[in-house]
């Protein structure tokens, strides 16, 4: 059975209240709980079904977050073997025409 503990924590991200206000972007588990408050009148066999897609939408998120971090540092590790390849160069390198 899935737990809906925290379905409370989403009432400022109900539509259709007045003066909703644009709210910042948080990270991705405030953006599951809106999905579990409307599966929680499902039935069980596609409460099921629902939370094992956010199950596997969260994990891909996993996926795609450490694959940015990972492209990130090797953009750094470029950056860095650059400028230590210009400071091992002779300096008459270093003058750009």
């Amino acid at each position: 059975m899935p737990d809906f503990s925290r379905v409370g924590m989403i009432d400022e991200d109900i539509p259709n209240v007045i003066d909703r206000g644009r709210s910042p972007l948080r990270n991705f588990r405030s953006h599951i709980r809106a999905p579990c408050a409307l599966i929680k009148d499902l039935s069980n066999r596609d409460q099921e079904i629902a939370m094992a897609f956010i199950k596997a939408l969260a994990a891909q998120h996993q996926k795609r977050s450490s694959e940015k971090k990972i492209n990130q540092m090797l953009q750094r590790v470029t950056v860095i073997s650059r400028e230590l390849h210009t400071l091992n160069s002779h300096p008459g390198d270093w003058i750009k025409l």
